[in-house]
Protein backbone atom coordinates (compact mmCIF):
# COMPACT_ATOMS: atom_id res chain seq x y z
CA UNK A 1 0.00 0.00 0.00
CA UNK A 2 2.64 2.45 1.15
CA UNK A 3 4.76 1.38 -2.72
CA UNK A 4 1.49 2.19 -4.29
CA UNK A 5 0.64 5.72 -2.49
CA UNK A 6 4.43 6.88 -3.05
CA UNK A 7 4.11 6.09 -6.84
CA UNK A 8 0.38 7.86 -7.34
CA UNK A 9 2.21 10.59 -5.31
CA UNK A 10 5.04 10.27 -8.18
CA UNK A 11 2.83 10.67 -10.54
CA UNK A 12 0.74 13.13 -9.40
CA UNK A 13 4.21 15.53 -8.78
CA UNK A 14 5.62 14.79 -12.46
CA UNK A 15 1.87 15.48 -14.00
CA UNK A 16 1.76 18.62 -12.09
CA UNK A 17 5.86 19.67 -13.35
CA UNK A 18 4.82 18.82 -17.14
CA UNK A 19 2.01 21.14 -16.94
CA UNK A 20 4.33 23.95 -15.70
CA UNK A 21 6.81 22.92 -18.46
CA UNK A 22 4.01 23.49 -20.83
CA UNK A 23 3.19 26.48 -23.32
CA UNK A 24 2.87 30.03 -21.46
CA UNK A 25 -0.52 31.67 -21.27
CA UNK A 26 -0.09 34.06 -24.57
CA UNK A 27 -0.76 37.06 -22.01
CA UNK A 28 1.61 35.33 -19.41
CA UNK A 29 4.29 36.54 -22.12
CA UNK A 30 3.31 39.75 -23.13
CA UNK A 31 3.48 40.81 -19.79
CA UNK A 32 6.77 39.19 -18.97
CA UNK A 33 8.06 40.41 -21.93
CA UNK A 34 7.28 44.39 -21.27
CA UNK A 35 8.28 43.65 -17.79
CA UNK A 36 11.69 42.72 -18.80
CA UNK A 37 11.69 46.09 -21.35
CA UNK A 38 10.73 48.30 -18.76
CA UNK A 39 13.31 46.98 -16.58
CA UNK A 40 15.69 47.51 -19.61
CA UNK A 41 16.85 43.62 -19.92
CA UNK A 42 16.73 43.95 -23.53
CA UNK A 43 18.60 40.40 -23.38
CA UNK A 44 16.08 38.74 -21.78
CA UNK A 45 13.05 41.17 -22.94
CA UNK A 46 14.06 39.30 -26.82
CA UNK A 47 13.66 35.71 -25.18
CA UNK A 48 10.05 36.89 -25.83
CA UNK A 49 10.19 37.83 -29.39
CA UNK A 50 10.45 35.73 -32.40
CA UNK A 51 13.69 37.74 -33.75
CA UNK A 52 15.10 41.06 -31.88
CA UNK A 53 13.28 43.58 -31.12
CA UNK A 54 15.16 47.25 -32.97
CA UNK A 55 14.55 50.45 -33.75
CA UNK A 56 12.42 51.69 -36.57
CA UNK A 57 14.64 51.59 -39.89
CA UNK A 58 17.21 49.17 -38.86
CA UNK A 59 16.99 45.42 -39.78
CA UNK A 60 18.49 44.59 -36.61
CA UNK A 61 21.65 44.14 -37.75
CA UNK A 62 22.56 47.81 -37.09
CA UNK A 63 24.67 49.79 -34.83
CA UNK A 64 23.65 47.44 -31.82
CA UNK A 65 24.89 49.85 -29.39
CA UNK A 66 22.79 52.60 -30.91
CA UNK A 67 19.88 50.86 -31.33
CA UNK A 68 20.38 49.13 -27.42
CA UNK A 69 21.10 52.98 -26.33
CA UNK A 70 17.44 53.86 -27.88
CA UNK A 71 15.63 51.33 -26.57
CA UNK A 72 16.86 51.61 -23.34
CA UNK A 73 15.98 55.08 -23.35
CA UNK A 74 12.31 54.71 -24.12
CA UNK A 75 12.46 52.15 -21.81
CA UNK A 76 12.79 54.31 -19.24
CA UNK A 77 9.47 55.72 -19.24
CA UNK A 78 7.19 52.69 -20.75
CA UNK A 79 4.87 51.84 -18.57
CA UNK A 80 1.70 49.13 -19.71
CA UNK A 81 -1.74 47.89 -17.91
CA UNK A 82 -2.61 44.25 -17.45
CA UNK A 83 -2.50 42.56 -20.83
CA UNK A 84 -5.61 40.56 -22.17
CA UNK A 85 -5.54 37.74 -24.42
CA UNK A 86 -7.95 38.97 -27.41
CA UNK A 87 -7.78 35.24 -28.85
CA UNK A 88 -6.05 32.20 -28.93
CA UNK A 89 -6.77 29.30 -31.92
CA UNK A 90 -3.87 26.40 -32.48
CA UNK A 91 -0.65 27.94 -32.44
CA UNK A 92 -1.18 31.71 -32.64
CA UNK A 93 -3.05 34.21 -30.09
CA UNK A 94 -3.35 37.83 -30.34
CA UNK A 95 -3.31 39.82 -26.84
CA UNK A 96 -3.95 43.35 -26.32
CA UNK A 97 -2.34 45.71 -23.74
CA UNK A 98 -2.93 49.45 -22.67
CA UNK A 99 0.53 50.66 -23.03
CA UNK A 100 2.65 54.18 -22.60
CA UNK A 101 5.54 55.54 -24.86
CA UNK A 102 7.66 58.38 -26.01
CA UNK A 103 6.41 59.87 -28.73
CA UNK A 104 8.93 59.19 -31.32
CA UNK A 105 8.02 61.92 -33.81
CA UNK A 106 8.07 64.52 -31.05
CA UNK A 107 11.38 63.28 -29.93
CA UNK A 108 12.60 63.57 -33.36
CA UNK A 109 11.27 67.10 -34.11
CA UNK A 110 12.96 68.27 -31.18
CA UNK A 111 16.33 67.02 -32.94
CA UNK A 112 15.06 68.61 -36.65
CA UNK A 113 14.40 71.86 -34.30
CA UNK A 114 18.29 71.80 -32.58
CA UNK A 115 19.81 70.43 -35.80
CA UNK A 116 18.11 73.37 -38.21
CA UNK A 117 20.96 75.64 -38.88
CA UNK A 118 23.63 72.67 -39.92
CA UNK A 119 20.82 71.56 -42.02
CA UNK A 120 20.97 74.59 -44.16
CA UNK A 121 24.78 74.38 -44.54
CA UNK A 122 25.15 70.06 -44.85
CA UNK A 123 27.74 70.59 -47.62
CA UNK A 124 30.08 71.90 -44.95
CA UNK A 125 29.39 69.01 -42.24
CA UNK A 126 30.48 65.44 -42.37
CA UNK A 127 27.61 62.78 -43.62
CA UNK A 128 28.80 60.36 -40.89
CA UNK A 129 29.76 62.91 -38.35
CA UNK A 130 26.30 64.53 -38.91
CA UNK A 131 24.78 61.46 -38.28
CA UNK A 132 26.19 60.42 -35.20
CA UNK A 133 25.36 63.68 -33.72
CA UNK A 134 21.49 63.64 -35.16
CA UNK A 135 21.77 59.98 -33.21
CA UNK A 136 23.04 60.82 -30.45
CA UNK A 137 20.36 63.72 -29.96
CA UNK A 138 17.64 61.30 -30.51
CA UNK A 139 18.34 59.50 -27.68
CA UNK A 140 18.74 61.88 -25.46
CA UNK A 141 15.61 63.20 -26.80
CA UNK A 142 13.84 59.85 -26.37
CA UNK A 143 14.78 59.81 -22.83
CA UNK A 144 13.59 63.67 -21.98
CA UNK A 145 10.88 64.29 -19.63
CA UNK A 146 9.60 66.93 -21.92
CA UNK A 147 8.82 64.90 -24.64
CA UNK A 148 5.07 63.78 -25.10
CA UNK A 149 4.13 60.57 -24.01
CA UNK A 150 1.51 58.20 -25.99
CA UNK A 151 -0.82 56.04 -24.23
CA UNK A 152 -2.64 53.71 -26.50
CA UNK A 153 -4.27 50.18 -26.99
CA UNK A 154 -2.54 47.38 -28.94
CA UNK A 155 -2.37 44.15 -30.16
CA UNK A 156 0.45 41.85 -30.50
CA UNK A 157 0.90 38.92 -32.54
CA UNK A 158 2.29 36.09 -30.72
CA UNK A 159 2.94 32.21 -32.28
CA UNK A 160 3.98 29.08 -30.33
CA UNK A 161 7.53 28.36 -31.31
CA UNK A 162 9.21 24.43 -31.84
CA UNK A 163 9.30 23.99 -27.73
CA UNK A 164 5.65 24.92 -27.56
CA UNK A 165 5.98 28.89 -26.14
CA UNK A 166 4.66 31.79 -27.32
CA UNK A 167 6.58 34.02 -28.49
CA UNK A 168 6.20 37.80 -29.72
CA UNK A 169 5.99 38.02 -33.62
CA UNK A 170 8.53 41.26 -34.54
CA UNK A 171 6.04 42.80 -36.57
CA UNK A 172 4.63 46.12 -37.42
CA UNK A 173 2.15 45.64 -34.09
CA UNK A 174 5.50 45.03 -31.91
CA UNK A 175 7.14 48.22 -33.25
CA UNK A 176 3.45 50.20 -32.39
CA UNK A 177 4.31 49.64 -28.74
CA UNK A 178 7.78 51.36 -28.41
CA UNK A 179 7.50 53.69 -31.50
CA UNK A 180 4.66 55.57 -30.79
CA UNK A 181 3.60 57.84 -33.40
CA UNK A 182 6.40 56.54 -36.02
CA UNK A 183 4.09 57.08 -38.76
CA UNK A 184 4.00 60.87 -38.31
CA UNK A 185 8.16 60.75 -38.37
CA UNK A 186 8.05 60.80 -41.99
CA UNK A 187 5.75 63.77 -42.51
CA UNK A 188 8.19 65.52 -39.55
CA UNK A 189 11.14 64.55 -41.60
CA UNK A 190 9.21 66.08 -44.76
CA UNK A 191 8.00 69.53 -43.33
CA UNK A 192 12.17 70.52 -42.61
CA UNK A 193 12.73 70.01 -46.51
Amino acid sequence: MKKVLSTMGLLLLTSILMVGCGATKPKETVKDFFTAFKDSDLKKANTYVKGDIHLPGESGNGDKVENEKGLKAIAKRFSFKEPKTVSSAKDKAVVSAKVTSVDVSDATKKVIEELKPQLNSLQDLDEVEFDEKANELLIQKLADKNIDLVTRTVKLNLKKNKDGEYQIINDDQLMDVFFANKDKVQDVLQGME
